[in-house]
């Protein structure tokens, strides 16, 4: 889960600066949570990049028109 954010360093005018980035397809974004499947994955993001992730079960699932992606709250094994 992340939030679209203004460039570091670049002025931030609200709903334009989110106009311009929808036009250029180029976003900035800051990470609030990421849930991951493996403990590899969960160490070397909070260690090696700072990220605030959590071990969890991530199912993906696909067919011809779509991909769905189900993540399980790793303490009650429920779909989150």
């Amino acid at each position: 889960m992340s939030i679209i954010t203004h460039k570091p360093g670049k002025a931030n005018l609200g709903p334009f600066t989110l106009v311009g980035q929808s036009m250029s397809q180029d976003f900035w974004g800051y990470v609030l949570k990421l849930p991951v499947n493996t403990e590899l994955a969960r160490v070397r993001g909070v260690v090696g990049y700072n990220l605030p992730k959590w071990l969890t079960g991530i199912d993906r699932k696909e067919d011809g028109h779509s991909v769905v992606y189900e993540i399980t709250d790793s303490q009650t094994g429920k779909l989150d």
